[in-house]
């Protein structure tokens, strides 16, 4: 019997499109058309593109779900429930990527090369502290505090580790 919090029935392929729409309109928000903007006018593109990158993140982590319980994903949107729910074959892969990713990504070194507290780069901790960012973010008019977000580069991470998976999907 399939608990009251999950869905069934969806299929992977579906999912993973609908994640591509968001994926490339998060990597619209940020492309040079938006850098070539006069700088007081690019903040007004950071909360649009944190929200619809992490919207991006949780529809990947639902397709993978999707392909490893045949169609059956969770209702959850915490982006660390949603990666500690994948099996550790899948968990790995995902790791796999991500870890290649922050060795060559500009930002995550530059941040690690600070001094002072130096901010965790690990996969399961920035999904604890960014895994809600799409409803902290969105709500970020109430003046609440928003937690950093180094997830921006995650949608790009679950679509190439389930072009893995799925090579069949690539287009």
């Amino acid at each position: 019997m399939v608990r009251p919090s999950m869905q069934t029935g969806l299929n992977p392929g579906d999912l993973f499109d609908h994640a591509e729409f968001y994926r490339k309109s998060a990597e619209l928000l940020g492309s040079e058309m938006v850098r070539d903007l006069p700088r007081q006018a690019r903040p007004g593109f950071a909360f649009p593109q944190v929200f619809i990158s992490a919207i991006a993140s949780e529809v990947y982590l639902k397709c993978l779900h999707a392909i490893e319980f045949q169609g059956t994903v969770p209702k959850d949107h915490p982006l660390d429930k949603l990666f500690g729910g994948l099996s550790t074959a899948t968990k790995q892969l995902v790791k796999r990527h991500w870890n290649a990713m922050v060795a060559h990504d500009p930002m995550f070194k530059a941040s690690s090369a600070r001094p002072g507290r130096r901010q965790k780069h690990d996969l399961v901790s920035v999904l604890r502290e960014g895994g809600l960012a799409f409803m902290r973010y969105r709500y970020a008019y109430e003046g609440r505090h928003l937690s950093s977000y180094a997830l921006g580069n995650l949608p790009e991470v679950l679509h190439d580790a389930i072009l893995e998976l799925k090579p069949e999907w690539q287009v």
